[in-house]
């Protein structure tokens, strides 16, 4: 996804700032990944001049240049002279032209060097053709691959973590509507108070409502504390802890 101008938030990001209906988030920001402040963080290795704002950023120069040739030989058929003479140096000209855009870099280049555009999901496949490609032949890597590989295993690790975290953040929000719903139920049916039958009947409800956690031994301790304080052990098949 492209912006504006080098210093100019992703669209997306800046519609998640914005939220959702009622502008209200729908996303917390520790669930969003901003490409350029963790690749200042990670110290990721770049071509020299760009600035990390999207994915292809993350490719070095060499790689993308020869993903590029790849892409020009299978989707336009070039000959072997016109593709090589696609050089490194053409490429590297134009970074800081386009604001340390490497794609968009590439991207002109390449439509001037053979008279067409490049796509990007294309473009991808003949990069990942080329990582297959150089794979395969068992011989030594070619400069810039373990590089590309470094970034993204950083970047997918990084990935990793915010869906951890929001699978997490959504058990809990799962585990505190059930609580909640069993304490409102509570409140409505018993506003003056209930029986000691039906005060152990909820906690019973509260302890299977929430799981086996850090969180959910909170609530289980707060379970048998109120057992403790109001002498609910035993009351219709409650356990004795």
């Amino acid at each position: 996804m492209k912006t504006a101008g080098p210093h100019t938030p992703f669209i997306g990001q800046t519609q998640i700032k914005r939220g959702g209906a009622h502008g209200k988030p729908t996303v917390s920001d520790d669930l969003v990944v901003d490409l350029a402040e963790w690749a200042t963080d990670e110290k990721v290795e770049h071509a020299e001049g760009v600035v990390v704002r999207e994915p292809e950023d993350l490719v070095p120069l060499n790689v993308a240049i020869a993903s590029a040739r790849r892409y020009a030989q299978r989707f336009l058929g070039v000959d072997d002279e016109l593709m090589n003479s696609f050089a490194v140096d053409t490429v590297a000209g134009l970074v800081a032209e386009k604001g340390g855009s490497l794609w968009d870099a590439l991207s002109e280049a390449f439509e001037d060097h053979f008279e067409t555009g490049i796509g990007k999901v294309g473009f991808a496949k003949e990069l990942i053709g080329y990582l297959d490609e150089s794979e395969a032949s068992g011989g030594s890597r070619p400069t810039g691959v373990p590089a590309l590989d470094d970034n993204f295993g950083a970047l997918i690790e990084r990935l990793a973590d915010a869906l951890a975290l929001a699978r997490q953040n959504e058990s809990d929000a799962r585990r505190d509507n059930r609580l909640e719903r069993i304490v409102d139920s509570f409140r409505a049916d018993y506003p003056t108070g209930c029986t000691r039958d039906v005060a152990s009947t909820t906690l019973r409800r509260i302890d299977a409502a929430v799981d086996d956690t850090v969180a959910g031994d909170v609530v289980h301790s707060g379970t048998m504390r109120m057992r403790r304080d109001f002498r609910l052990f035993g009351i219709k098949g409650v356990a004795r802890v």
